[in-house]
């Protein structure tokens, strides 16, 4: 399956910005760019995450989906994706069912928030089948990339699932983000179907992956 409308960004700087999204660009803004040297100088730690994480969840959602499709997708789409479902009442909701589980990534020192992770049931447009759990996102700032971050959190939702006896993992992940594609392969995904997700009117094309557990 081929994208379907795909459009250049065009993010121009008088564009108004919603609160959110303009604090998470400004925390991009004075990290470290080399991973080698933000690995030097923190600490990260991941943990479950309680009520009370939504503000930091919603922040590092938006930060991280900011960085993850800047020049893919339309700014103003990400604008408005990210202020409809990158906020803290829609994280807030995600803690308080109990059919869902989120980690939070933090950095020491002062506990900011650099990645999260988030297992959910499965909403994936492919046949499911009783103890299938999805992990419905995984995101790491780009400037902790290759830092072993993503591995630790993928670690975290494989034992979850496991001890709560789920025996297979799904997930989507973008045609397009060759990094994450190969990551996932590495760790034992692979393909089982496709999906079409819409951000701002545009619409875009994932591979749908899954493993045993």
């Amino acid at each position: 399956m081929h994208l379907n409308r795909v459009r250049a960004c065009a993010f121009p700087m008088q564009h108004t910005i919603a609160p959110e999204l303009r604090a998470a660009m400004d925390i991009l803004s004075c990290l470290p760019r080399m991973p080698g040297v933000i690995a030097a100088r923190m600490s990260i730690s991941i943990r479950k995450s309680v009520p009370g994480d939504e503000a930091a969840l919603a922040l590092v959602g938006a930060a991280t989906f900011l960085e993850s499709y800047a020049g893919v997708v339309d700014g103003a789409a990400i604008v408005r994706h990210c202020a409809q479902r990158q906020t803290p009442d829609v994280y807030a909701a995600a803690l308080a069912d109990p059919a869902q589980a989120l980690w939070l990534a933090e950095a020491a020192p002062g506990a900011a928030p650099v990645g999260y992770l988030h297992l959910a049931p499965p909403d994936l447009p492919v046949e499911t089948r009783p103890g299938d759990i999805e992990m419905k996102r995984i995101y790491v700032l780009s400037k902790l990339h290759r830092s072993g971050l993503g591995l630790m959190l993928l670690q975290a939702g494989l034992a979850h699932a496991r001890a709560a006896g789920f025996r297979r993992m799904l997930l989507g992940v973008y045609k397009q983000n060759a990094r994450a594609i190969g990551f996932y392969k590495a760790h034992g995904f692979h393909s089982v179907g496709e999906r079409q997700f819409d951000v701002g009117g545009a619409v875009y094309c994932d591979w749908v992956m899954a493993r045993d557990l």
